[in-house]
């Protein structure tokens, strides 16, 4: 994947880390179940530039959250750069509800463990 390689190897494992965050977060019922489905996850990371993945893991993360949570979210598209990331009511879509109580728990999950 190209985006892996520009990233100096970091989105895969980038993606893996938000993965499981997530996972956490529904054991541990944070959030519900089909909240952040991965094919979403995946995508957000997509849109953060490349030059935002490097340094550590910690740097990484922080870089990306920064990046989505300052981004024009309208303007957020799927990997496959065929539909947008975000849209109410669009089944190809994330709906921008659950992805912003995702991104939210997300953020405190973060803080509450670094």
């Amino acid at each position: 994947m190209a985006k892996h390689q520009q990233t100096k190897s970091y989105f895969k494992p980038m993606v893996r880390i938000w993965k499981n965050m997530r996972n956490r977060m529904r054991a541990d019922g944070i959030i519900p179940s089909g909240i952040a489905p991965s094919y979403y996850i995946e995508g957000l990371l997509w849109n953060v530039p490349n030059d935002r993945f490097g340094g550590s893991y910690q740097d990484t993360f922080l870089k990306c959250y920064a990046y989505i949570q300052g981004a024009d979210k309208t303007k957020l598209v799927c990997a496959n750069q065929n539909a947008w990331l975000l849209r109410k009511g669009e089944r190809t879509s994330w709906d921008p509800d659950q992805f912003q109580a995702f991104f939210d728990e997300l953020g405190t999950f973060w803080d509450d463990f670094s």
